[in-house]
């Protein structure tokens, strides 16, 4: 009996492993939705990504993230990438590096890959916008501002 009740808490243990703060912040989980980039808002401007045609083009999963089980992966443009990601409290994130597939670069993209690799591994805090969609947040400019990277269903 007693190395049955040692089997189910380690079984309970292993099935929170992995899920991070996520749950603790409060917040429905985040994790193992695919979510796609729809808007990107720099200090200079707003990128509004057109999802039908990136669909038409052959990239309708371009830019996209799943996070789960201590990783971050998806598709860039063309490549396909997985990098590690760490939850802390009070809706802290950190996405390392990408390891990427070698394709050549799509023309006539919205948003060059290296660039969104760059803003994924500067992401610092995540947030539920009101329309249910996922916001990451980079480490604030110079000047207090984030990137904000809008992610949708």
């Amino acid at each position: 009996m007693k190395q049955l009740s040692i089997m189910l808490c380690c079984a309970v243990l292993s099935s929170c492993a992995g899920r991070g703060d996520v749950e603790t912040a409060g917040e429905e989980s985040i994790a193992g939705t695919y979510w796609y980039l729809r808007e990107l808002r720099t200090p200079e401007t707003t990128m509004i990504l057109d999802r039908i045609m990136l669909d038409i083009t052959g990239m309708g999963d371009a830019y996209s993230l799943n996070l789960g089980g201590g990783r971050a992966h998806g598709r860039a443009a063309p490549n396909r990438y997985t990098a590690a990601c760490r939850w802390g409290k009070d809706f802290n994130v950190s996405i390392g590096a990408a390891a990427t597939t070698r394709m050549a670069s799509a023309r006539n993209i919205p948003l060059r890959e290296e660039d969104y690799f760059r803003y994924l591994e500067g992401v610092n805090r995540w947030n539920r916008s009101e329309t249910g969609g996922l916001e990451l947040f980079t480490i604030p400019d110079k000047n207090g501002v984030p990137t904000v990277l809008v992610f949708g269903k």
